[in-house]
C-alpha cells in the first residue's frame, strides 16, 4: 500500500484539484495494473494529482464493474481453451479479484481512518485556537479595561493639575496685590513721617544766638575776684561795729519783737 501524503502546514491554503473525470481514473488505474499495483484511493489520487476520495471510489466501482464486464465479453475465447487452463485462468482470475477487493478495501479502511485522524487533529487545533482565541481576548478586554483606567486618572489629574495652576495664579494675584498695598502703605507712612518731622521742625523755638565769649585774663579775674571779697569783708565789719546804721535798724528790730 502507497503512503499517505504528508499533513499540510495548519493555516496554509489547500490548493483544491478541479473534479475527476473518468477518463483520467481510467487511465491511471490501468497503468497502475500494468505496473503491478492494485489500484486504490490514495494511489489514484497520487497519481491524478488530487481529488475527493468520495468521487474516486465511485469511480473506481465502475472501472472495476466495466472490467469485469469487458472480461466477461472474452468468454467466447475461453471456450475454445481446454478446460483444464480455462479453469486455472478463470481460478487466477476470481483470486485476483478477491485480493483487489481486500486491497481496496485495506485502502478505504486507510484511508478512513486518515480522514478521522486528520478529523481528530483537526478538532483539537481547533480547540486549542478556540481557547488561545478565549485567552487573548480576555487579555485584550483587561487591557482595554487598564487603559480606560489610566485614561480616568489621566482626566482626573489633568483636572486637579488645572484647579492647581488655577490656586497658584490667584495666589500670585492676591501676593502681588498685597506687595502693591504694602508699598503704597510705606509710601504713605514715610510721607506722614516727613510732615510730623517738618511740622516739629516749624514748631522748635530757635535758640539764641551765642555771643562769642570775651577773652580774660586770668591775672586779672583773680585780682577783681579778691577785690569783690574784700568790699563784702569790709561791709560785714561795719555792719557790725556800735552806732552805724545797720546796727540801729537790727536793735529796732529786736524791741518790736
Amino acid at each position: 500500500m502507497s503512503e499517505l501524503p504528508s499533513n499540510p502546514t495548519y493555516g496554509a491554503i489547500r490548493q483544491r484539484r478541479a473534479s475527476v473525470s473518468y477518463a483520467e481514473l481510467e487511465r491511471a488505474a490501468t497503468t497502475l495494473l500494468r505496473s503491478g499495483l492494485k489500484p486504490g484511493i490514495e494511489s489514484l489520487r497520487q497519481a491524478l494529482g488530487g481529488g475527493s476520495p468520495q468521487t474516486i471510489q465511485a469511480l473506481l466501482n465502475r472501472y472495476w464493474r466495466e472490467l469485469g464486464e469487458r472480461i466477461d465479453g472474452l468468454a467466447p475465447a475461453l471456450k475454445r481453451m481446454p478446460a483444464d487452463v480455462a479453469d486455472l485462468a478463470d481460478d487466477l482470475w476470481q483470486r485476483a479479484l478477491h485480493l483487489a477487493a481486500e486491497a481496496s478495501t485495506r485502502d478505504d479502511n486507510a484511508a478512513q481512518e486518515r480522514l478521522e485522524h486528520l478529523r481528530s487533529e483537526h478538532e483539537l487545533r481547533s480547540h486549542v485556537l478556540a481557547l488561545r482565541e478565549k485567552e487573548l481576548a480576555n487579555l485584550l478586554e483587561s487591557r482595554e479595561q487598564t487603559v480606560r483606567e489610566l485614561e480616568s486618572h489621566l482626566r482626573t489629574t489633568m483636572l486637579l493639575l488645572s484647579r492647581s495652576q488655577a490656586s497658584i495664579q490667584s495666589l500670585e494675584a492676591r501676593a502681588a496685590a498685597a506687595e502693591m498695598r504694602t508699598d503704597e502703605y510705606r509710601q504713605r507712612l514715610t510721607n506722614v513721617v516727613r510732615r510730623a518731622t517738618a511740622e516739629h521742625r516749624a514748631q522748635k523755638p530757635k535758640r539764641p544766638t551765642k555771643v562769642p565769649a570775651k577773652k580774660f585774663n586770668r591775672p586779672a579775674a583773680t585780682k577783681n575776684l579778691a577785690e569783690k571779697k574784700l568790699r563784702r569783708t569790709r561791709r560785714r565789719h561795719a555792719a557790725r561795729a556800735p552806732g552805724s546804721n545797720l546796727s540801729k535798724r537790727r536793735s529796732a528790730s529786736t524791741k518790736r519783737r
